[in-house]
């Protein structure tokens, strides 16, 4: 299996982060001023329950996260900011990245550049011309701030594993998704992000007309498109019995 790169690592630390109630943008906001007040506009739309946020911010180049915890006081706490800051730090060194920071609510914490080196997926690694894994297309909620700008949303053919990295920069926003087909057309892999927020994978069937769903978390997803890049397989019903929804006529 190809490893993931610091890219993907970095998705990746952040989809932990929203899950556990942090909300983590890449690609967000114009600097550490304005990036709280985005935040809570994120929090209302998206994830009422979040208790804090991270962020990059775009102005100020690659390098730095800036964190704070969700409060209605004029100020936040400074300590319950330095822990939003210490669960941030351990989501990196989860995947595998260096973070440094001191330990306070007033520094940002920083990460090597490669972190946000991301490669384009449309071309091999090798430089070879094997034919594309998969097609995936995708709507972005957040493209405007979004780790999924400079990309076609329709169509794109990613080879080997780089779907990966395109499937954990999705925003997990109301209303992003993501589909993945199989060369031959005959094959397909949806997935939405839902309030919460929570990830709804698919699979749709045109014979039956009808689609099969399940909420899965991002690991489970992940295999599921892995079994159809890899095996040209559906194996949605390996986490559960899907749900079936027929199509509006």
């Amino acid at each position: 299996m190809t490893s993931p790169t610091a890219a993907e690592r970095l998705s990746r630390a952040f989809r932990s982060l929203d899950t556990a109630g942090v909300i983590a943008r890449e690609d967000f906001g114009w600097g550490r001023g304005d990036g709280p007040s985005l935040m809570y506009g994120e929090r209302e739309k998206h994830a009422p329950e979040a208790h804090g946020f991270v962020h990059d911010a775009v102005d100020r180049g690659p390098g730095l996260l800036f964190y704070g915890v969700f409060t209605d006081q004029p100020r936040q706490d400074p300590e319950e900011q330095a822990a939003i800051g210490r669960e941030v730090v351990g989501a990196l060194r989860a995947q595998g990245l260096e973070p440094s920071w001191d330990g306070s609510p007033r520094t940002a914490i920083e990460l090597t550049e490669s972190a946000w080196e991301r490669r384009d997926p449309r071309e091999r690694a090798d430089g070879g011309a094997e034919a594309p894994a998969l097609r995936v297309s995708f709507q972005d909620t957040r493209l405007d701030h979004g780790g999924l700008r400079g990309l076609p949303g329709e169509g794109v053919p990613v080879h080997g594993r780089s779907w990966r990295e395109l499937m954990y920069r999705l925003c997990p926003a109301t209303n992003s998704w993501m589909s993945f087909v199989s060369p031959d057309d005959e094959k397909c892999v949806q997935m939405a992000w839902e309030r919460g927020p929570r990830l709804r994978v698919e699979v749709p069937y045109a014979r039956e007309r009808a689609t099969r769903f399940l909420h899965l978390p991002l690991d489970q997803a992940e295999q599921v498109v892995a079994a159809l890049a890899d095996e040209g397989r559906l194996v949605l019903d390996r986490f559960g019995e899907p749900e079936v929804e027929p199509w509006s006529v």
